[in-house]
């Protein structure tokens, strides 16, 4: 580890966070956390009692190259971690670092907008993750009705944009680089099926739905579904 940290970091050796999760989660959990937010005392005690990285000194220094050794044989320690190559964790562990670094550069609106974008997103996974399930649930229906599978189409960066709510309504921006099928389908899925089943499941609490328009804007296809929609999903 330390032989690593002393020469120059090739940017090729760090590994993202999202490439090993649970390796990440278990870094993060042994970290002091800079974010905590909460009354409990011994909490705020434990999580002061951690250690953290020394931004102000590069990732070589004597502090930092103990902590990474530490982390180091901790994580190896870890049933998760048995068939990952130590290079690979020395890549997550140096990335917490400059994830550390970066986030101590942040200004007060940076964090809360980096909070507002994070929270956003992860509703948007939330609901994708749903609206597959309930796809799944009823895909006979659907195949019925439309004689189209439509597995291959639920992709976060396909869904809907933002969105403006009120008490009563939802009303999303739809891009147009969806097809005219694709278009008609998730209006009927999202719009009348969803909503009729999800009548049924709630009973008196059907009343909180709230009814849901589209608006078209022009958006460019994300690179990363262009081979991964269906022909037919797409506007040519």
């Amino acid at each position: 580890m330390q032989a690593i940290l002393d020469s120059d970091i090739d940017p090729q050796d760090i590994i993202s966070s999202s490439r090993h999760p649970k390796i990440s989660s278990i870094i993060w959990g042994r970290l002091r956390d800079i974010n905590l937010k909460t009354d409990d005392l011994e909490l705020i005690r434990e999580n002061d009692d951690k250690p953290t990285w020394d931004v102000n000194v590069g990732l070589s220094d004597e502090f930092n190259k103990n902590l990474a050794s530490d982390l180091m044989l901790y994580i190896r320690c870890q049933p998760v971690a048995a068939m990952v190559p130590p290079k690979e964790l020395c890549g997550i562990i140096v990335n917490s670092y400059y994830n550390r670094l970066a986030a101590s550069k942040l200004t007060e609106e940076d964090r809360w907008t980096n909070t507002t974008s994070n929270r956003r997103g992860n509703r948007k996974t939330a609901l994708n993750k749903r609206r597959k399930r309930t796809y799944t649930k009823h895909k006979d229906a659907v195949t019925e009705k439309f004689n189209r599978d439509y597995n291959g189409v639920f992709y976060r960066d396909a869904m809907s944009g933002d969105e403006t709510e009120t008490d009563t309504s939802v009303v999303a921006s739809r891009p147009d680089w969806r097809s005219d099928e694709i278009m008609f389908y998730i209006k009927w899925f999202f719009c009348c099926l969803i909503p009729d089943l999800a009548r049924d499941d709630l009973g008196k609490r059907a009343m909180q739905l709230k009814l849901q328009s589209h608006v078209l804007v022009h958006e460019t296809i994300p690179r990363g579904l262009v081979t991964k929609m269906p022909t037919w999903s797409k506007r040519i």
